[in-house]
């Protein structure tokens, strides 16, 4: 296992709200992983995962109003990946939940491949969108 010294930063896909909550989450992963690092805390690492699944859907409802609120044409894509992500996630939970031994190195990798992935390619995409395209600001 690779030294983990602090969380990534994420890039900015240029909404204040979105980029605090992409933050956290990169945050809740970088916790996670550093605990499964300094001695497989099961339980602490479980009770990070639920974090992160609960943190996780209330940040893709977020996102999902932002993009459905301003008219991003690639919506429905975007939030399916959303809800594969939550099917993956809990499934790993629920494998880890009955000790699943495969699983710790599959879900440090799962959970930093995806979120990086997905900020860098889909959530970037929209940021550009957004900054072509600027969003109604309502008074």
């Amino acid at each position: 296992m690779t030294d983990i010294q602090k969380p990534p930063v994420p890039p900015s896909v240029h909404v204040a709200i979105l980029d605090e909550q992409h933050k956290r989450l990169f945050d809740l992963i970088y916790r996670t992983q550093k605990l499964r690092s300094t001695g497989n805390d099961r339980a602490g690492i479980l009770l990070l995962l639920k974090e992160l699944v609960d943190y996780s859907d209330y940040h893709f409802r977020t996102e999902d109003a932002y993009m459905l609120d301003n008219g991003y044409p690639l919506f429905i894509s975007h939030r399916k990946e959303h809800g594969q992500y939550l099917m993956q996630i809990k499934e790993m939970l629920s494998r880890l939940e009955s000790s699943d031994p495969a699983l710790p190195e599959a879900l440090d990798q799962f959970l930093s491949g995806w979120w990086r992935r997905h900020v860098m390619e889909s959530d970037m995409h929209y940021a550009r969108y957004f900054r072509n395209n600027p969003p109604y600001e309502q008074n």
